[in-house]
C-alpha cells in the first residue's frame, strides 16, 4: 500500500493526542479473535469497515539507566486509564467529523489481533519476543484501535488531487533481525530454578502456591526466589532491554506516560496510597497485597546487605569484561617484565594481575561508589571488613597456572556486608562459566550460552568422594610436609584427590557437586571469600581446619565439604593429626 496522508480532520485529532504512529486498514485485513467483543460495541463483522490502528509509546526515557523495582510500563499510571480517556475524547471527535458513522475504541482486551493489525498497517514488525517493534519507539508501545463502519479509504487523501484513496489495500509484513537477544535474556528460558513460567506472570500471581504442581515439582519458595533473583516486583522488561531495535528508541511524546512516575516504589509508598491513587496504577488489578509482597521481598534482601538485582548484574558484567581481558593474555612467561615475585615461595604476580585488579576496582567503584576494597595486589586494612560493603578480590586466582598457560585460573570477587558474605562470584574465563552466590537465595552457575542452573553439593559418602586439595606453595618450608601428610590421609579416606591450582575453582567444584570437599592448610581471604558463600548457599559447610567459622581478615586454613563429608574431613585434615 502506498503511504498516504490522513485527511486534515483525522490528522488534527491525532496530533492533539500526540499520536504520530497510526494507520487505517480495511477490517477485512484484521484477524478477529473475539467476536463477542464486537457485539459489545454494537458492531458485527458485517458492519465494520475499518480499523484505525495507532501506537501509544510509553517509555519516558529509553536512554536512561535509573534503577527500577517495577517494569517500565507500570511506572506511569495504568495505561487502561490512558486509553479510557483517549477514547472518551477521540471517538466523539470522530463522530462529530463524520456524522452518521460509528467509532468504537479498544486496547489490550480487543476483538482483533492487535499486533497482526499493527503489522498489516505498516506500524512495525514482529519480534521474536512476541512484541511489536516500531522503527521509532522500539518495543515500548501499546497498541490501540478504533473500529468504524466508515470505509477505510475515507480516512486518507492522495497527495496529488486530494481525492479519496481508491487503490486496493495491501497488508504490510515485516520481521525483526532474529538476533536472539530477547530469548537469551528471557528469565523463562534461562533462570536457574528450572521455572518455565514468565516472570511477569509469576510476580503478578496473588497466590504463588497455585503455580506449584506435581508435574513441575516447584515450591512456593522457588517462585519467591525467582522474583528475588531478578529483582522485579511487577512485570518484566528483560526481553526488551537488549533488543537492538530499542538501542535508539525515542521517548514518548505523550504527557500521560511522562507524568506521575513511580519507577521505584517502596512497599511503604504502596501502603500509603489512597484507594483512588492505587486504583490508577497498573498493579492494582492484582490487589495491593501482591505488589507489596514482592516489594517487601526485595527490601528485605537489601536491608540484609544484598545489593539490588540490577546492581549485581552490573557487577557480573564488570567481572566478565575483566575475564575477557585476562583470557586475551598469551605466553606471559615469555613477556619481558611481565612477572614479578612477592614474599613467599613461588608467589608470583604478573602485570595482568595488576591490570585486572585495576579494572575491577575502577569499574566496581562506579557500580558501588560507597564500597571499600580488600584486594590481593594492594595494601589492606582488615578493619574495613566490619562496616558496610567491602569487596574482597583476587584478580587472578591461580597465577602460576596463568603464567604456564594452563587454562585453569579464575577471577574471584566476594562482597561482605558488615563482615558477613552476601554475594560472591567466580568467573572461569577459559570455559566462560560464571559461578555466583546470593545470600539466602542460592548458588548458581551460568554457562557461555547464558543458561543458568542452581547448584547443590553432592550427597556422596566420604569413601566415595573426590577431594580437591591445595598445597599452600607460598608456605612450602613451614607447611609442605604437613600438607602432603594431610593429603595422604584424605586420599586414604576417600576415593581420590585432585589438585587444580585455583582455590576459587576448587570451591566452585564443591558447590557444584563435582568435588565432595576441599582443604588447604593456609590461603588468603581473597582466595576463599567468594567460594565460601558458594559452598554454603549450595548446602555445604566451610570452616577453618578446626571446624570453626572462617575469619576473612587474615590467611587461614580452609575445609569445605558437604553434610556427608565435612565433619570427617575435619577429623582427617586436623593440623595436629
Amino acid at each position: 500500500m502506498t503511504q498516504h496522508a490522513f485527511i486534515p480532520e483525522i490528522q488534527k485529532i491525532l496530533s492533539a493526542e500526540h499520536i504520530d504512529c497510526a494507520a487505517v486498514i480495511p477490517f477485512s485485513a484484521c484477524r478477529v479473535i473475539n467476536p463477542k467483543k464486537l457485539a459489545q460495541f454494537g458492531l458485527s463483522e458485517d458492519t465494520v469497515q475499518s480499523a484505525l490502528v495507532f501506537l501509544a509509546p510509553y517509555h519516558p526515557n529509553p536512554a536512561g539507566t535509573e534503577q527500577r523495582s517495577i517494569s517500565v510500563y507500570s511506572a506511569a499510571r495504568d495505561y487502561h486509564v490512558y486509553f479510557k480517556g483517549f477514547f472518551e475524547r477521540v471517538c466523539p471527535a470522530l463522530c462529530a467529523a463524520f456524522p452518521g458513522y460509528t467509532f468504537s475504541g479498544s486496547a489490550d482486551n480487543a476483538p482483533i489481533d492487535e499486533r497482526h493489525a499493527a503489522i498489516a498497517a505498516g506500524l512495525g514488525m514482529a519480534g521474536d519476543s512476541g512484541m511489536l517493534i516500531n522503527e521509532t519507539y522500539g518495543t515500548y508501545v501499546f497498541i490501540g484501535e478504533i473500529l468504524s463502519d466508515l470505509p477505510w479509504n475515507t480516512f486518507y487523501e492522495t497527495a496529488s488531487d486530494k481525492e479519496t484513496v481508491s487503490e486496493p489495500f495491501v497488508p504490510q509484513s515485516a520481521e525483526c533481525v532474529h538476533c536472539g537477544a530477547c530469548r537469551r535474556s528471557c528469565p523463562m528460558n534461562t533462570n536457574p530454578f528450572g521455572i518455565r513460567d514468565c516472570l511477569s506472570a509469576v510476580n503478578q500471581t496473588k497466590r504463588l502456591e497455585t503455580l506449584c504442581t506435581e508435574e513441575n515439582g516447584k515450591t512456593e519458595q522457588d517462585y519467591l526466589d525467582y522474583i528475588r533473583f531478578y529483582g522485579c516486583a511487577w512485570g518484566c522488561d528483560r526481553c526488551q532491554t537488549p533488543c537492538p531495535h530499542n538501542a535508539h528508541a525515542k521517548a514518548t511524546p505523550i504527557p500521560f506516560f511522562r507524568e506521575n512516575l513511580t519507577p521505584n516504589p517502596s512497599s511503604d509508598d504502596i501502603r500509603r496510597m489512597t484507594d483512588e491513587e492505587f486504583c490508577d496504577r497498573a498493579y492494582a488489578w492484582r490487589k495491593r497485597s501482591t505488589v507489596m509482597r514482592n516489594l517487601e521481598l526485595l527490601e528485605a534482601d537489601e536491608a540484609a546487605g544484598l545489593p539490588r538485582a540490577d546492581t549485581l548484574e552490573a557487577i557480573l558484567a564488570v567481572i566478565r569484561r575483566a575475564g575477557s581481558f585476562m583470557r586475551s593474555a598469551h605466553d606471559v612467561e615469555r613477556q619481558a617484565g611481565a612477572i614479578d615475585e612477592k614474599a613467599g615461595d613461588a608467589n608470583f604476580v604478573t602485570v595482568y594481575d595488576v591490570r585486572v585488579q585495576e579494572m575491577l576496582l575502577e569499574e566496581l567503584h562506579r557500580v558501588m561508589p560507597d564500597a571499600d576494597f580488600f584486594a590481593e595486589e594492594k595494601d589492606n586494612d582488615p578493619a574495613m571488613l566490619a562496616k558496610g560493603h567491602t569487596f574482597i578480590i583476587d584478580p587472578i586466582d591461580g597465577t602460576t597456572n596463568f603464567i604456564h598457560n594452563y587454562g585453569i585460573s579464575a577471577i574471584s570477587v566476594g562482597l561482605l556486608w558488615n563482615g558477613v558474605p552476601v554475594f560472591g562470584a567466580i568467573y572461569d574465563p577459559y570455559r566462560e562459566m560464571l559461578y555466583e552466590a546470593r545470600r539466602d537465595i542460592g548458588a548458581f552457575v551460568t554457562d557461555r550460552t547464558g543458561v543458568s542452573r542452581k547448584l547443590r553439593v553432592s550427597d556422596r559418602p566420604m569413601e566415595k568422594g573426590v577431594f580437591a586439595v591445595g598445597t599452600s606453595p607460598y608456605y612450602r618450608a613451614e607447611l609442605g610436609d604437613r600438607t602432603f601428610a594431610m593429603m595422604r590421609r584424605l586420599f586414604d579416606a576417600g576415593a581420590d584427590i585432585r589438585r587444580l591450582g585455583s582455590a576459587a575453582l576448587d570451591l566452585a567444584a564443591v558447590a557444584a557437586g563435582v568435588a565432595d570437599g576441599y582443604c588447604e592448610m593456609l590461603i588468603s581471604p581473597w582466595d576463599f571469600a567468594a567460594g565460601a558463600l558458594l559452598v554454603t548457599e549450595a548446602g555445604g559447610i566451610i570452616t577453618d581446619l578446626d571446624g570453626k567459622p572462617l575469619d576473612f581478615s587474615h590467611p587461614t586454613g580452609v575445609i569445605a565439604g558437604t553434610p556427608a563429608t565435612h565433619q570427617r574431613m575435619v577429623e582427617v585434615c586436623r593440623t595436629e593429626g
